[in-house]
């Protein structure tokens, strides 16, 4: 049995283990499961990745030269989760203290880079910001919670020495592979009303995404479906998705594959090398695993792999934490819905703490 089954109180406590220690380590629930999966690395070793043909789960920044991680799988665990409460309950609202400071340092970025688009060379930049907030939670504590508020997303709780302690519950897949079978989504457009009703704005934003996936894995795919898009609901947010499926050509390597997705212009922009520019110029700090990619790299087989965006993610140190939130640009978006729409977002990791 790959995952030997245990409490959770089981899991949290080989976890805290780990992390006194200073091993590596992370704990996952994937959206809809049931069961809480944990993977235990035995050294202290940074295992860095270029062609994902390695074994354990993948923890990539958005920059990806900079070194994709790999937790080897030393030691498998799981445990299966009590009843989750519904994404849409009340439990944990958060209120966020606005900073006027970091408002109008954010507002004036935004005007820069709208002005940029409109000079007509980028179609689309995401644009985020960084929230300092105090806790006297610890990562445990806060990563249950995800469990209990967020069942439809990804959550995770990641820890390596030489990387940090991260945690978040992305709504987001990047890719999924088995075999030959692909499945990738296109995510975009944010609404916080209890009955979104989207604008040109959102709908064009979504379809850039839609139009660069498709074109990415043009090539790539012997067959590619595309469906109509949808209303989803992460969270208290909704956003605009539509899903692909389809068959990898031949022997495509999956680093081929990855390389082709990301960045998605719903983290980065497009064009991508000009929008990742952009980003680099204005938003005055590494975003360093936020808007990257992790999740599970040929664990059952050879050729498999289940990757997720690093969205709605916070970093913690110490009795702080740093929450990540950002938004789509283009030359319609006004300046404040753009910072109402990251209040909005950071919620749902303000909610945990």
């Amino acid at each position: 049995m790959p995952y030997p089954e245990n409490s959770l109180e089981t899991v949290f406590e080989e976890a805290s283990v780990q992390l006194r220690k200073q091993l590596p380590f992370v704990l996952y629930r994937k959206p809809g499961a049931d069961q809480l999966l944990g993977i235990f690395q035995g050294n202290r070793d940074v295992n860095l990745i270029t062609d994902f043909t390695k074994r354990g789960f993948v923890f990539a920044p958005f920059n990806t030269a900079q070194g994709v991680v790999v937790l080897q799988p030393d030691k498998r665990v799981s445990a299966v989760l009590p009843s989750m409460v519904d994404d849409g309950t009340e439990t944990g609202r958060a209120t966020l203290v606005e900073d006027a400071s970091a408002k109008g340092a954010y507002l004036k970025k935004v005007h820069m880079c709208i002005e940029e688009i409109k000079k007509g060379t980028i179609r689309k930049v995401v644009f985020s910001r960084r929230i300092h907030v105090k806790t006297g939670k610890s990562a445990f504590s806060i990563f249950e919670k995800s469990l209990n508020l967020y069942p439809n997303a990804f959550c995770y709780l990641f820890y390596h020495p030489q990387v940090g302690t991260w945690l978040g519950a992305t709504p987001e897949t990047l890719l999924r592979v088995e075999g030959q079978h692909l499945e990738t989504v296109s995510l975009a457009g944010t609404s916080a009303a209890q009955t979104p009703k989207w604008k040109n704005k959102e709908f064009d934003e979504q379809q850039m995404v839609t139009d660069f996936i498709a074109t990415a894995l043009s090539d790539k795919t012997s067959e590619l479906i595309i469906s109509e898009t949808s209303t989803v609901k992460a969270g208290k947010l909704w956003h605009l998705q539509t899903r692909f499926v389809g068959e990898l050509r031949g022997h495509v390597p999956l680093r081929d594959v990855v390389t082709a997705l990301h960045p998605t212009p719903a983290v980065c922009g497009l064009p991508r090398d000009k929008a990742k520019t952009l980003i680099e110029r204005h938003e005055g700090y590494d975003r360093a695993y936020y808007t990257g990619f992790l999740g599970e790299l040929n664990l059952h087989h050879a050729g498999s792999m289940e990757f997720y965006v690093n969205l709605r993610c916070m970093q913690l140190t110490g009795d702080e934490a740093m929450l990540y939130v950002g938004g789509g640009l283009t030359g319609a978006s006004d300046p404040m819905v753009e910072w109402q729409e990251t209040q909005n977002k950071s919620r749902t990791m303000l909610r945990l703490l």
